[in-house]
């Protein structure tokens, strides 16, 4: 994480699950390097990645890692003024707006599609470099490596329900995942996208004992879809399985003796391992499939 935004992170107890101080959130290692030139010798497929409601992208990094490794370009988006704290280049960090209600969280929804044809407009503008500013500060070569005509988007929650609602929107999006994310507002309201559903490929990721057969939004968005589609459930799992803290929580529970549940509440019973070499695997699947 950006210094700014693990301070955060930190002082705000942790996601829940440690007292302030305790944690150092910008020392956590990952198997990345921060401003590593772009292989531009071919053109390689575009991935966005949007975190869950009021989450930052940083708890996106395993599976952006797995997927880079194979080659893809993988562009993870934060939401500002939704995640807690979001650092900016040059240090400015922007915080969280609080919301309530339905209206707001419909509001959420659209700038969050915004945001994301925003990044794909961008995005272009990287490709056709322009000039120097387009490509200030991103790793040298991607101007040769993006191809715009292969993209694909996931997102854990908040952002697998964005991930739907963009491809609704924006045709330059072939595939997309949902890693357990609602595509309702409430329990009568539905996403547009659940209503209409989706003729391109999507595949839908579940806790345990949650697919399209029991959840309302998702057979809606199901029965209305006439691409190809996926419904998997991830046994034992719970709702941030989808993301890093299937690895962390672990850990801090070893050292900090996380209170009893908690640990369950957040990961549920899945071994680590197992679950993040899942969800490795079948995304890449999925993406390989219908992106290569």
């Amino acid at each position: 994480m950006p210094a700014g935004v693990a301070r955060s992170v930190d002082e705000s107890g942790s996601f829940g699950l440690a007292a302030p101080g305790k944690v150092d959130w910008a020392g956590i290692r990952t198997e990345a390097a921060r401003g590593a030139p772009a292989d531009d010798r071919r053109r390689r497929p575009v991935v966005l990645h949007s975190p869950g409601l009021e989450v930052s992208r940083t708890l996106g990094t395993s599976t952006a890692i797995e997927l880079a490794s194979r080659g893809y370009v993988v562009v993870t988006v934060d939401h500002t003024y939704e995640t807690p704290a979001v650092q900016f280049p040059g240090g400015r960090v922007e915080f969280q707006e609080p919301m309530s209600g339905t209206e707001d969280l419909k509001k959420v929804v659209e700038t969050r599609v915004r945001d994301i044809r925003f990044v794909l407009d961008q995005l272009a503008l990287v490709r056709r470099g322009p000039g120097p500013d387009a490509r200030r500060g991103l790793p040298k070569g991607l101007d040769k490596a993006l191809d715009l005509e292969r993209v694909g988007m996931y997102g854990h929650s908040g952002g697998g329900a964005t991930a739907a609602e963009a491809m609704r929107v924006d045709r330059r999006i072939d595939a997309g995942v949902n890693m357990d994310g609602t595509l309702q507002y409430d329990d009568s309201d539905f996403l547009p996208v659940a209503r209409e559903g989706l003729d391109r490929p999507f595949m839908l990721m579940g806790k345990a004992g949650q697919t399209h057969l029991d959840k309302a939004s998702w057979r809606s968005f199901w029965d209305h879809s006439t691409g190809w589609k996926r419904d998997l459930s991830l046994v034992g799992g719970s709702h941030f399985s989808y993301t890093d803290a299937q690895s962390f929580v672990p850990a801090l529970d070893e050292r900090l003796d996380l209170p009893a549940g908690l640990r369950e509440q957040y990961v549920g019973t899945v071994d680590p391992g197992r679950s993040t070499a899942a969800q490795r695997a079948y995304l890449a699947a999925f993406f390989d499939q219908h992106l290569r």
